[in-house]
């Protein structure tokens, strides 16, 4: 936008750009759809940061919400090797990691990697680090962004910073304090639990939501693929894909078609892995990803249609929802009025409508989400605002469907090593059994699961192992 709007502005930190860059493990069609195992190969990790060409004087920041993702902690490994900078965040206390992981212990451990422990206790649902862990690395990490950027956008003006690039210096814990407060006000309260109600009654008559944004994208990506495993529903499907049911959820922008909409989300060329069975075979992967190697190319990604383009798959017969979402961002760059009026058009085969803004107290047309966020050169208290209500609306409506156990999230796909730890903690906690028990009680419960298949919706190996147990347990 700046290099439209203000070209001789933007070619005095032009040097700057591309200067960030992005590891996912399993690349970028890992934000729409997690790669099942990839997290579990600490080579993995460490081939993206050999591709990513990190060398000395890079800095790599590294996010493990838990603080033991094997495929984090090899691009770690991979970063210290090659004498670039190594951060590494995560939440958890670190003693605890380094008595009982080896692999976490030999990060944090190292002097040579800088570790920001994050920790900030027990989830407010138990079984997944969606909500306060990853808000708070997403702060941490934001704030040093900005603070980083700022100081390089005052270094190139001299001091003498034009509006559109100033930011005044932020006390990041007051901002985000303030958000918090602005969230727990009654009118937002009362806007959130319309939104879960809302929802709520779509997906009770298996009918489906899809969102529409344009700043808020990307936000929306990060709640609604995650909620796929944590509470153990169909993922995103490609266009191609005429087996799989269509996810509850879904987004879509009504400005760009699929390929635009690609590179407005991510603000950049997508960035996707073509490893081939060779690759996977020299980085030690288990037999059945060298003999069926992963579709991850930029092809693929783009079978995820997320443009305008209409998608009948969206319209269930046992009815559809249309949500626009946007933000102050939206607001700000003056695309709020295309957007509504796109959304109106795109949102006509729909059953049921609604637009949401979060921070705005003036859009009459809207469900208004009211707060203040501090404005900043990336928009983080924006995004973070953004982020907090859709865990709160995504988890409030699992939690009234039943997917949640006291206060834990136990509808949990078993995709990789760190999901069948989970499990195994969620029946040993929920049971009352040892770990060594409640591994059994999972792997019975896979077991029963695969000799019976369900021929309606899956049912969580979670599910069935306190079924079972949780009952034995009531009668003695």
């Amino acid at each position: 936008n700046l290099k439209e709007a203000e070209p001789s502005l933007h070619a005095r930190i032009a040097p700057y750009e591309n200067q960030v860059m992005s590891i996912m493990t399993g690349g970028d069609y890992a934000l729409v759809r997690s790669v099942e195992s990839f997290e579990d190969y600490h080579e993995f990790g460490r081939q993206q940061a050999r591709e990513m060409e990190l060398g000395k004087g890079d800095v790599l920041v590294a996010i493990t919400e838990g603080g033991e993702t094997s495929s984090v902690l090899g691009s770690v490994d991979e970063a210290v090797a090659r004498e670039a900078h190594a951060f590494l965040l995560f939440n958890n206390p670190a003693e605890v990691l380094c008595k009982h992981l080896e692999r976490s212990k030999n990060a944090i451990s190292n002097p040579k990697v800088t570790v920001i422990d994050l920790h900030c206790g027990p989830m407010a649902i138990t079984g997944s680090t969606r909500m306060q862990a990853t808000s708070s690395e997403q702060l941490i990490a934001g704030a040093a962004l900005e603070t980083a950027l700022n100081r390089l956008i005052k270094k190139a003006f001299n001091g003498k910073v034009p509006a559109p690039l100033y930011q005044e210096d932020i006390d990041y814990s007051e901002a985000f304090a303030s958000v918090l407060d602005d969230l727990e006000k009654a009118e937002a309260v009362a806007s959130i639990a319309s939104c879960i109600e809302f929802e709520e009654e779509i997906y009770r008559k298996k009918g489906l939501v899809t969102y529409y944004a344009g700043n808020a994208l990307l936000d929306i990506f990060t709640d609604t693929t995650e909620r796929a495993p944590t509470f153990m529903l169909p993922p995103f499907k490609k266009k191609d894909d005429k087996l799989s049911k269509p996810s509850w959820a879904f987004v879509k922008n009504p400005l760009h078609n699929t390929s635009e909409a690609w590179e407005d989300v991510l603000g950049r060329k997508p960035r996707c892995l073509s490893w081939t069975s060779e690759d996977y075979s020299r980085m030690g992967a288990a037999q059945k990803l060298i003999s069926n190697p992963p579709q991850l190319k930029a092809e693929d990604l783009m079978k995820f249609e997320i443009g305008k383009e209409p998608d009948a798959s969206r319209l269930s017969p046992n009815g559809s929802a249309a949500i626009m979402l946007a933000s102050l961002a939206d607001i700000q760059g003056k695309s709020l009025k295309q957007l509504t009026e796109a959304f109106k058009k795109l949102s006509i085969p729909y059953g049921k409508k609604k637009m949401i803004i979060v921070g705005s107290t003036e859009e009459k047309d809207f469900l208004r989400i009211p707060c203040q966020p501090q404005k900043s050169l990336l928009s983080l208290m924006e995004r973070l605002a953004v982020k907090l209500v859709l865990n709160s609306i995504s988890s409030g409506t699992m939690v009234r469907l039943g997917r949640v156990s006291g206060n834990w999230m136990s509808h949990v796909e078993m995709t990789n090593k760190k999901l069948i730890d989970r499990s195994i903690r969620l029946v040993s906690e929920l049971c009352g059994l040892s770990y060594e028990d409640a591994c059994y009680a999972i792997f019975e419960a896979l077991h029963d699961l695969e000799k019976t298949p369900s021929p309606g919706e899956r049912i969580s190996p979670v599910q069935h192992a306190i079924a079972r147990h949780g009952k034995s347990r009531n009668k003695s």
